[in-house]
């Protein structure tokens, strides 16, 4: 099958690959059309009812003016019958940003949103089951993951004090340490 792009975009890919982010042309085409299809098929369509109740809620403008982590621990806090705390990094907040601007910026404003809707998702499944994500004891002691494909959300639960601590959220081909999970300083 040939594809013919327009030269911007092919531009854009030659120079994805050159960054080492893709090994060819094929391969980020191959990763573009998982996500679209990822997007559409959906896997966490039996959160949407908490979420929309959570945003209800919450309120439309405080939604908004909280911001993305604001209005997650918001949806989180009224989805969750238990009662287990949400507390977000400054990292996994600072990574959260940075993929949704990039996928609003390279992308588009409907792929970002949806991205966000899903990080929602599985921040409200994992706050509201902790123990479900499984565990990586290469990472630490506590720490289990999240899938909103193709990005992994790292998180930390402790079940004697009912916390759930988001500690990243990296694209599933970066290779995650431990070091990766240790805060940044300032």
């Amino acid at each position: 099958m040939n594809v013919t792009l327009p030269s911007d975009q092919l531009e854009w890919l030659e120079a994805q690959v050159a960054a080492g982010r893709f090994g060819s042309v094929d391969e980020a085409l191959v990763v573009a059309i998982a996500d679209l299809k990822a997007m559409r098929d959906d896997d966490l369509a039996w959160a949407k009812p908490y979420v929309d109740q959570a945003s209800f809620d919450c309120g439309r403008r405080r939604f908004v003016r909280q911001g993305f982590f604001g209005a997650t621990r918001c949806a989180a806090g009224a989805a969750s019958l238990a009662m287990t705390r949400l507390v977000v990094t400054a990292d996994a907040e600072a990574d959260t940003s940075s993929i949704l601007d990039y996928l609003e910026r390279e992308g588009s404003p409907r792929i970002a949103e949806n991205y966000g809707r899903r990080f929602r998702a599985a921040i409200v499944r994992f706050v509201d089951l902790p123990e479900t994500g499984p565990l990586r004891p290469a990472l630490g002691q506590n720490v289990r993951v999240a899938i909103v494909f193709s990005y992994v959300l790292i998180y930390e639960y402790v079940p004697q004090d009912y916390t759930v601590t988001l500690l990243r959220v990296l694209h599933g081909r970066r290779n995650i340490t431990r070091e990766l999970l240790k805060p940044n300083p300032l």
